[in-house]
């Protein structure tokens, strides 16, 4: 059995994560369309939106935990790519490539590194737009109910 690396572990935090953050991602689009949709009816079912405007709050709180542990994870696998390629280069020197072969060689080798650190970011990167755009659609709702009660009052 080979010996887990680093780079195992690293792979298997990702895939933890995704399997813990897409979830809550799913359930921001999922209360994203039913507050769309009562906001779309006329008249407007603004005990709908409400209660969505509470679940998606709920929401983008957790999801805050996850970004947050993202960033962990995200780092650590960047200094592991990156002390990984330098290594590789260190490595190549020593055993007698030029530095300019070294470093060509180096970014390589360390291919694989590469790709899960990319996978780590591209995730975060994930993570903080679901954040932002939830953020605005809380902001929309909250426009819209005030409209909508300032028209009740006005009726």
């Amino acid at each position: 059995m080979a010996e887990r690396t680093e780079l195992d572990d690293y792979k298997e935090a990702l895939s933890d994560l995704e399997s813990d953050a897409l979830p809550v991602v799913e359930d921001i689009a999922k209360h994203t369309k039913k507050a769309r949709k009562a906001i779309g009816q006329d008249p407007v079912d603004t005990l709908t939106i409400s209660n969505e405007l509470v679940e998606l709050s709920i929401l983008v709180q957790r999801l805050g935990d996850r970004i947050s542990h993202m960033g962990y994870i995200a780092r650590g696998c960047k200094e592991y790519y990156e002390r990984t390629r330098e290594g590789h280069k260190i490595r190549l020197v020593a055993e007698g490539n030029a530095a300019g072969v070294a470093d060509s060689m180096k970014i390589a080798l360390a291919h694989e590194e590469f790709e899960v650190h990319n996978q780590c970011e591209y995730m975060m990167d994930r993570l903080v737009y679901a954040r932002k755009s939830t953020d605005k659609t809380i902001d929309a709702i909250r426009s819209k109910l005030s409209y909508e009660k300032a028209n009740e009052r006005n009726a």
